[in-house]
């Protein structure tokens, strides 16, 4: 499928290593994903090869040696859960995310009020969709430390708003930009609650 050509793996060890996909194509949750692998190495198989043509036989039957190990069905990415959920003011804060397929191109901003995003008729082009509503220090910002699985990640801010007297006005929630919504930069979404602990 697009996105999951054959690609060699990295490996870390003599029992791991990894490689990661881009997959590209639109399918059924509920089907299967088929990963198969084959026993290569690159290094040999480069006399294989002359002026982009196969010259050696033997890596047609690299090519075709693929065989079946696993499956796994494809999921959209999500935010399982973000931490701490309260935060000091003017105290640098490292949040911890988990989720599925997270990317070091996902950012999150921190809102005061119930929306991540302003009505349709007033995103103006001259209107960041990373600062609207951000409180001082919540300006959207990318994900790091993201590990290899898009499972685990931090983001590191320091929210320098002012204490509001009305503790019903330090309740923030949290807004999530998937870093694939290329087309949509409205595309922040509510994954949570935030409070704000008074020193």
């Amino acid at each position: 499928m697009p996105g999951g050509e054959g690609r060699y793996i990295t490996p870390g060890n003599y029992t791991y290593g990894s490689t990661s996909f881009n997959i590209s194509a639109q399918v059924d949750p509920s089907d299967p994903i088929i990963v198969c692998a084959s026993v290569r190495d690159p290094v040999s198989e480069i006399p294989w090869v002359e002026d982009g043509r196969i010259v050696d036989r033997r890596l047609v039957v690299a090519l075709s040696n693929y065989q079946a190990f696993g499956s796994f069905t494809l999921d959209k990415p999500r935010v399982i859960d973000v931490y701490p959920d309260h935060i000091i003011t003017n105290v640098p804060i490292v949040f911890r995310v988990t989720g599925i397929g997270l990317t070091s191109r996902d950012r999150i901003k921190i809102v005061r009020g119930l929306l991540c995003n302003p009505p349709p008729s007033e995103r103006l082009p001259d209107v960041s969709p990373h600062t609207w509503m951000a409180v001082k220090g919540g300006d959207g910002e990318y994900l790091s430390d993201v590990n290899v699985l898009g499972t685990n990640a931090t983001l590191r801010m320091t929210i320098d708003e002012e204490y509001s007297a009305d503790r019903d006005g330090n309740n923030y929630i949290l807004c999530y930009l998937f870093g694939g919504q290329n087309n949509n930069r409205w595309g922040y979404t509510r994954i949570g609650e935030l409070r704000v602990v008074n020193r």
